[in-house]
């Protein structure tokens, strides 16, 4: 269930709360929202993952956020301490700058 958005109604019985994959959501049918708090798996970054980073499907969940956030241009958002996420992108931006 890493791979979902929870939409939160003004009912507040579980059986109305709805799934829906991160990857397939239109961002313009999302409702504006003030505050944006996601997470996403840590494995493709960390020391206790394989840190391919954006390679692999998990890692890639990062710009899906991403996409939302641009669009939905919120007040402010709070994104999970994934331990290695930023030495991993630094890291893979100095090589591919001594690369090009």
């Amino acid at each position: 269930m890493d791979n979902i958005i929870i939409d939160f109604p003004t009912q507040k019985d579980a059986k109305d709360f709805q799934l829906f994959f991160i990857t397939q959501v239109n961002e313009k049918e999302i409702p504006d929202f003030d505050i944006c708090c996601a997470g996403f798996p840590c494995q493709s970054f960390s020391g206790g993952g394989k840190r391919l980073g954006f390679t692999e499907t998990r890692g890639t969940l990062f710009f899906d956020v991403e996409r939302i956030l641009k669009k939905k241009e919120p007040a402010g958002f709070i994104l999970e301490n994934v331990e290695g996420l930023v030495s991993f992108i630094l890291t893979n931006l100095a090589t591919k700058d001594e690369n090009h």
